[in-house]
């Protein structure tokens, strides 16, 4: 395949022609990418292959070092390439066996997303062909990209990184999380349905969306999407829009193998292991190549992760046996126009976990819980939530839920909607979905705080407008604050040293909001983290009730462990900093490239809508790397408008200037308008990209 690429200064002339003002919708003779002042492609094709193509060329641009990395990752070869540090990742990528899933499931693949996938890493490999200097000289021997590189890249992300981390019992080196509004006319002030996408990941590696926006004649959509990814995972068109969080699920389960010379127990029978083997190549330090061999065991629960003289554990999960096809779901989510279609593509039930919540031009909104909910027999959420008994074939389940199933509602009397990672059974506020109406092992049911802000904070106004909704997703309150911190201030009478009083007064003058410039809050997040320690529930003196679902936890529950972590999250400020009312943003800083900005909003367990979360830098400061990363708030009327941040900057490369540039705007708490119609995109653009593909 051999790509031309007329840049600018070579388009002039053509770009006096009326094709450049082209409206979304109408033919398109060629293939185009304009990029806008923030890095974001707004691709113009002709047909979808085109358009799937150019995206995989727009990706590699701004993203080519991390999918080469990812995509060598995911063929388990990454110690090979890149040494020891890949060992332990390309171990898991073989016990699991994502490659030979990838290649099962390419066989599978319908006909258009075959096509689509395949010029998608077709564009990928063009790319890097015309610009192999601008691609890091360690990643060259990855190419040529695959289709099975693509779709193991999904099952690793999906299966290991998303769902099984946890039981895998290895360091807590991941988090998910996310936010998502949806309002309904009756909710709105303008009478249109609106939808706010804000998914929470990490900063880094595999979680990085890219923010991109493909049209071919009739088909317009706007979002983001993982980056390695052909479609968007998040996105609207100018008739609906979807968005995504992490819902509790518990499709991956560990079992417990009784051994028996060398064989393990199954209903009172000594069954042999299936074995296979691996090899797995590291590079040296002096640049040779060592081989090892991995061998894999696999019982009928799954495969088996460790064994011991006597027990062994296997972990079973969803897929494993039949790939989903994930990116065929997110494809057809996509084309919908209305809610029939979308539901149509959701009851597929090809992803392996999310909440969706959805709204849309007619004014429908709608919750879902999906993925692949194990079909069991018996037991609870916590029954299946530890180690499982691997003794009686019962408890190895073989398929799951359908649609039809699962929690779901479709324009409730409230008017809104919400998830903030909570079961479904809060997804509104009187709760409409009923626990009792679903197996018990489906999901847990509580409300942490971070959900029960995002429910008041929607509860607030009986009519909420597109830049009310703004200004509600950018809240930095604290509701920990108002559930415990008056009963610490009316300790203070108990308080007899200097230091503890100048604690108390600066938590009295505290604004109790996250803020940039707040004073207090680093000694209340410091004194809340002391108190807690590993029990965070053991702070509330009247625990979570699901009668009163945004009103508990509340009290403090032991005043004298209050004061004693009081005295010594100051004490700990006054030597860290020399104060106790340091600015929140000189200690929790906004890190990405050359920029290092004061942070606002942080720790979703205080009950921050606005999340993120910090690891210890130098200086005694704290820096992100999860947390808020896309956000889309869109309103449905007759022209769809939205406002986004892809808050990271929509680049990774390093000679890209989108390397953290929206940072500022973070900062400040202003969005950018979305780009939507070919005027506006031609007002702010920064560079032009023509694709003609040949052989």
């Amino acid at each position: 395949m051999r790509t031309k690429i007329i840049l600018f200064f070579a388009l002039i002339a053509f770009c006096l022609s009326s094709h450049c003002s082209t409206p979304v919708g109408q033919h398109f003779t060629q293939t185009e990418i304009l990029w806008d002042n923030w890095g974001v492609p707004h691709i113009y094709a002709p047909t979808e292959t085109d358009l799937y193509y150019a995206f995989g060329w727009a990706q590699m641009h701004n993203h080519g070092n991390l999918i080469a990395s990812l995509y060598g990752q995911a063929r388990g070869r990454g110690a090979e390439y890149w040494g020891e540090n890949y060992l332990q990742t390309d171990q898991l990528v073989h016990t699991f066996n994502f490659p030979a899933m990838a290649a099962k499931a390419l066989e599978s693949l319908p006909e258009k997303e075959m096509e689509l996938v395949g010029a998608f890493v077709q564009g990928l490999n063009a790319y890097f062909a015309e610009n192999p200097g601008l691609i890091a000289t360690e990643m060259h021997q990855v190419f040529p990209l695959t289709e099975v590189d693509l779709l193991a890249h999904f099952y690793r992300v999906f299966h290991l990184e998303f769902l099984m981390r946890g039981n895998l019992g290895l360091a807590n080196r991941w988090s998910a999380g996310s936010n998502a509004w949806a309002i309904g006319p009756q909710k709105s002030a303008s009478g249109h349905a609106m939808l706010v996408t804000n998914p929470h990941l990490r900063w880094s590696d595999f979680w990085l969306f890219m923010e991109a926006h493909p049209n071919t004649p009739g088909f317009m959509l706007y979002g983001a999407t993982l980056v390695g990814s052909p479609f968007l995972g998040m996105a609207f068109n100018n008739h609906m829009g979807w968005t995504h969080t992490v819902n509790p699920i518990d499709n991956v389960d560990l079992y417990e193998l009784k051994l028996q010379d060398g064989k393990y127990l199954l209903d009172g029978q000594a069954l042999a292991f299936d074995e296979r083997m691996a090899l797995i190549g590291m590079k040296q330090s002096d640049g040779s190549l060592r081989t090892d061999t991995l061998t894999i065991c696999s019982s009928r629960h799954g495969v088996v992760i460790r064994e011991g003289e006597s027990k062994a554990l296997a972990l079973r999960f969803a897929g494993m046996d039949n790939p989903l096809q994930i990116v065929s779901q997110w494809y057809h989510m996509g084309l919908a126009s209305n809610f029939e279609a979308f539901e149509a593509a959701m009851k597929t039930n090809q992803i392996p976990l999310f909440n969706v919540l959805y709204a849309d031009r007619d004014g429908n909104i709608f919750y879902g819980y999906s993925g692949q909910v194990p079909r069991r027999g018996h037991g609870n959420w916590s029954t299946w939530a530890g180690i499982v008994p691997g003794d009686s074939s019962e408890n190895i389940w073989q398929d799951w839920h359908e649609y039809e199933t699962l929690p779901r509602l479709l324009n409730p009397s409230t008017g809104w909607l919400q998830n903030a990672n909570d079961p479904p059974f809060t997804s509104t506020i009187p709760q409409a979905l009923d626990p009792d109406d679903y197996p018990a092992y489906l999901s847990p049911n509580f409300m942490g705080l971070r959900p029960q802000q995002s429910a008041r904070l929607l509860m607030q106004d009986d009519q909420i407008s597109f830049e009310r909704l703004t200004e509600l997703q950018q809240n930095n309150s604290v509701l920990l604050a108002d559930r415990i911190l008056d009963d610490l201030l009316a300790l203070r009478p108990q308080v007899s040293d200097s230091l503890g009083m100048a604690a108390m007064d600066v938590l009295t003058k505290w604004d109790r909001q996250f803020g940039a410039d707040s004073r207090g809050a680093v000694l209340f997040l410091r004194w809340a983290q002391v108190m807690a320690g590993n029990n965070f529930n053991a702070i509330f003196e009247t625990p979570w009730d699901s009668q009163q679902p945004v009103t508990t936890p509340r009290g403090l529950r032991d005043k004298e462990r209050a004061l004693q972590s009081l005295a010594r999250a100051a004490s700990m400020l006054h030597q860290a900093y020399g104060s106790l009312d340091v600015p929140y943003g000189d200690v929790y800083r906004l890190r990405v490239g050359e920029y290092d900005l004061p942070a606002n909003g942080g720790a979703g367990f205080a009950g921050l809508f606005r999340t993120l979360e910090f690891s210890p830098a130098d200086n005694n400061t704290f820096e992100v790397f999860f947390g808020e990363s896309y956000v889309a708030i869109t309103e449905f009327g007759e022209q769809v408008r939205a406002k986004v941040l892809l808050t990271y900057g929509n680049a990774t490369q390093p000679h890209s200037p989108h390397v953290g540039d929206q940072l500022p705007l973070f900062a400040e708490k202003k969005m950018r308008d979305a780009w939507l119609s070919r005027q506006e995109v031609e007002e702010n653009l920064a560079k032009r990209e023509v694709l003609v593909r040949g052989e």
